[in-house]
C-alpha cells in the first residue's frame, strides 16, 4: 500500500518506477527521498513520499529561499508575457486578481509594472510577504491549505497559481481552496512546468 493516495483517483495501490534520494538539511523538516510510483488505476505517476502536509508547510513557510532569486530570465519573461495576453481578454487593470504561492513575486512585479494596480499575492513565507510588499505590493501571509482569508473571500476576479500545483500533496483539495477566493463569474489560472521540455533547454 502506497503512503500516498493517487492524486487523480485516490487510488492508494501501484507499481514502483524508481526512487530518489537526496541530501536534506534536518531543519527542512522533510526525507531524504521517496518513490516515484504508478497508480495501478489510473496510471498517473507521482511521488510517494513520507512527508506530511504539515511538513511540507512547514518547510514553504520557513526554508525556501525564493525572495533571494535573481531576476526573471527571457523564459520567465515568456510565460509572464504569455500570461498577461491570456488574460487580458477578461480582465482590466482595475480588475481584482490574486497570486497563491507567489514566491519571489516575478508575475506580480511583472503585471504592476504594467498597470495592474489592484493585485495581492498570499505566499507561506514571511519573507517572500515582505520582500513584495518592499515593492508597493499588497500581499498576506497565508497557505492553500489553510483558512481562507476572509476579506479576500469570493471577491476575485483571476486567481493564479503557476508553478505550484506540482508541489501540491493533495492538489483537489488545493484547487478547492482557490475556488473560495474567485467570484462566481471569475477566472482561475493554473500553470505547470512542461518537463519534457527541458531536454530543449540548456537552461540550468
Amino acid at each position: 500500500m502506497n503512503r500516498c493516495i493517487c492524486p487523480i483517483c485516490s487510488g492508494d495501490i501501484s507499481d514502483k518506477i524508481g526512487e530518489i534520494k537526496l541530501w536534506i538539511p534536518k531543519e527542512y523538516h522533510l526525507p531524504e527521498g521517496y518513490n516515484i510510483v504508478s497508480c495501478k488505476t489510473c496510471g498517473f505517476c507521482y511521488s510517494d513520499t513520507e512527508a506530511t502536509l504539515k511538513d511540507y508547510e512547514y518547510y514553504y513557510a520557513n526554508c525556501n529561499m525564493y525572495q533571494g532569486m535573481p531576476a526573471p530570465n527571457d523564459d520567465w519573461e515568456w510565460l509572464n508575457r504569455k500570461a498577461e495576453n491570456l488574460i487580458s481578454a477578461y480582465v482590466s487593470s482595475e480588475s481584482r486578481m490574486l497570486d497563491m504561492g507567489f514566491g519571489k513575486g516575478a508575475f506580480l512585479k511583472w503585471m504592476n509594472a504594467r498597470g495592474y494596480n489592484n493585485m495581492v499575492g498570499i505566499d507561506p513565507s514571511g519573507a517572500s510577504v515582505s520582500a513584495i510588499r518592499e515593492c508597493g505590493i499588497s500581499a498576506e501571509v497565508g497557505s492553500i491549505f489553510g483558512e481562507t482569508i476572509e476579506k479576500y473571500s469570493n471577491s476575485m476576479d483571476c486567481v493564479f497559481l503557476f508553478d505550484v500545483l506540482e508541489h501540491m500533496l493533495y492538489p483537489r483539495t488545493a484547487i478547492d481552496s482557490l475556488k473560495k477566493y474567485v467570484k462566481s463569474d471569475g477566472l482561475l489560472l493554473i500553470s505547470v512546468p512542461n518537463y519534457a521540455y527541458l531536454k530543449e533547454n540548456d537552461n540550468p
